[in-house]
């Protein structure tokens, strides 16, 4: 149909669209006259303007330079260290695919896929021991990768006609690289051009029922949830909102089936993971289902006042509604994990072994960021509460990324953005410590220091991981400060004193070696008693203003209820009204000042 067709390349959903009006009223003009007749696009249309103009075609169609590809050997190698390390936990590709376009040396005459190729070898240099993917100026091991993804274009002219799925391979695949360098800020921006690009696929909507599936359309999925994940995540870091809500998007999740499984001889066998065996992919929608509630979180828990307003998030009832049913979610998440995927440090597959540190380190992450918000609360219960729960899921991740650690940590930004959290909390929680806490004297301290090597090690070859390990070494290295009691009024200091507060240690010191002693099912038993409803349905009420389904416990005692305007969750220090462990440098020489300005930087 002619309007439908002039809907251009987007996807025609939306009743909005000034396209969508054309065509009701075009149905109206057939009912009221009585002629249904389609229009003729050949009647109607001027070449003139249906068409692109020469100059403009001279311009998206302009030659791409031609990429320069390591040596064979090498390339074989990098692929396989992506395809192992990286596509293993966000897989955007499909191996079998991507294996046969370049054995046929399709990255040679198809600049499309040559980028895909180039950042694939990009991502796979982060874990190349080869000195080859390292610029000749460059001692540190920072610059792994950059020769190959420094030749791909951040955005293409032909974008500007036409798109495919390379595309949106192309924004996953290079926001994890930027994630990587000291231009993780244009992640986001990246991110975001590819959630744009991916709607105008229609990559955001759900296929009809009676189609079945197809590689091209589940290399769309991936590369969308992907882009999802990873925005989200980029969100989170950087403190900025999310560019999509959930409820604008309806695609169903990628279909749990192994690569070598997508095609059969037998059509009606495709897609079909044999019964019994554990599926690569359900990690990764699992993982989907964390972003998800990650992005709930954002967009309620740390929205602004005027949002909130508007919201309707009023009064004093809706943030524990809306906490209690983040928790639900959080335990529905938990509870439908399937036996493979429950967290063992003694997994000897080492592709799901990967997977469940990343999976239950992101866990604790999602749930550290649904209650940190609390920890500034008037409420001395409230924040009791909070840190409680942030400091027992930050011992948790510590141990769990620890344990990866000694195993050939497979690194994702949500994995170091898991580790500094986690770190930032224990520091909190050492400072706020008192008798009996959580863990006994001293645990806090072991596991900080299980972040702070976390991210030393995982600083060889991320920028990211350094910057954040210089920020938790500041916020750690604290022996120059009298204990809390002392700097409330001058006093002599006993022995007995200085026993009941001991100074946070040196953080410092080598990871333990006792990593399986320290780390068992039973440290990652649930943590509070939540109702059970998963489906994302409970948050949107919850958002709406209704309360959850089955609450059990009335959350108004645990949780801070006033309408304080909190800032969106950039993950920097901690900050309460009592935490006087802080300096006072000149403006601009802070070291949290300098990491904001790092981040709201738009050059490095």
């Amino acid at each position: 149909m002619f309007f439908y067709d002039i809907h251009t390349r987007a996807s025609n959903d939306s009743l909005c669209s000034v396209f969508a009006l054309a065509r009701q009223v075009s149905t109206i003009k057939g009912a009221i006259t009585g002629v249904m007749t389609a229009p003729d696009p050949e009647r109607y249309r001027r070449d003139i303007y249906w068409g692109i103009m020469p100059w403009e075609l001279s311009y998206v169609t302009f030659s791409e330079a031609s990429f320069v590809y390591p040596d064979n050997d090498l390339l074989e190698s990098l692929v396989s260290l992506y395809f192992e390390k990286t596509n293993s936990l966000i897989p955007v590709l499909h191996h079998p695919t991507f294996m046969k376009s370049l054995a046929v040396g399709q990255h040679h005459w198809d600049p499309s896929f040559g980028m895909t190729v180039l950042l694939v070898c990009a991502l796979g240099s982060k874990y190349s021991p080869d000195p080859r993917v390292l610029l000749h100026s460059d001692s540190s091991g920072l610059s792994s990768g950059w020769q190959y993804f420094s030749q791909v274009p951040v955005h293409r002219k032909l974008i500007l006609s036409k798109t495919s799925v390379y595309d949106l391979q192309y924004f996953c695949l290079a926001a994890q690289y930027l994630f990587t360098s000291s231009l993780l800020q244009s992640s986001w921006n990246v991110l975001g051009m590819g959630l744009r690009y991916a709607l105008e696929l229609g990559a955001h909507r759900r296929k009809g029922f009676n189609e079945p599936p197809s590689v091209e359309n589940e290399l769309r999925k991936r590369a969308f949830w992907a882009i999802v994940c990873l925005e989200r995540t980029a969100s989170s870091l950087l403190g900025r909102p999310c560019a999509y809500p959930h409820e604008t998007f309806d695609v169903d999740y990628p279909i749990e089936c192994d690569d070598e499984y997508w095609v059969a001889e037998d059509p009606e066998k495709a897609f079909e993971q044999p019964a019994g065996k554990p599926c690569s992919i359900t990690a990764f929608v699992y993982l989907i289902k964390l972003c998800e509630v990650l992005g709930f979180t954002l967009r309620t828990l740390y929205s602004n006042k005027k949002s909130r307003i508007l919201s309707g998030f009023i009064g004093g009832e809706w943030e524990g509604r809306m906490v209690a049913a983040l928790n639900s979610s959080m335990k529905e998440w938990r509870d439908s994990l399937p036996d493979y995927l429950h967290w063992d440090p003694q997994r000897q597959d080492s592709l799901f072994f990967n997977q469940l540190v990343n999976l239950h380190a992101t866990y604790h992450y999602v749930d550290m960021q649904i209650h940190r918000q609390s920890l500034s609360k008037n409420s001395s219960l409230a924040a009791s509460t909070s840190l409680e729960r942030c400091t027992n899921a930050a011992m948790l991740c510590a141990r769990i990324l620890e344990t990866g650690t000694t195993r050939g940590l497979c690194i994702l930004p949500n994995t170091l953005v898991a580790a500094f959290t986690a770190g930032s909390i224990l520091v909190l929680a050492i400072l706020k410590r008192e008798p009996g806490w959580i863990g006994g004297p001293g645990q806090e301290e072991k596991d900080f220091e299980r972040c702070v090597n976390v991210l030393k090690e995982c600083g060889r070859k991320w920028n990211l991981a350094g910057r954040f390990f210089d920020v938790l070494t500041e916020i750690g290295s604290m022996n120059e400060y009298p204990p809390m009691s002392s700097r409330k009024r001058p006093r002599q200091v006993s022995e007995a004193d200085r026993q009941a507060h001991p100074r946070l240690r040196s953080s410092m010191r080598s990871i333990s070696a006792h990593v399986a002693s320290n780390t068992n099912a039973s440290d990652l038993a649930a943590l509070l008693v939540m109702p059970n409803n998963w489906d994302l349905q409970n948050l949107l009420l919850a958002e709406m203003g209704h309360p959850p389904g089955s609450t059990g416990e009335s959350t108004e005692n645990n949780f801070g209820m006033n309408a304080a305007d909190y800032a969106l969750p950039s993950i920097s220090l901690l900050q309460t009204s009592n935490t006087a462990h802080t300096s006072n440098p000149s403006s601009g020489s802070d070291l949290y000042a300098a990491w904001s300005d790092i981040l709201s930087s738009s050059t490095a």
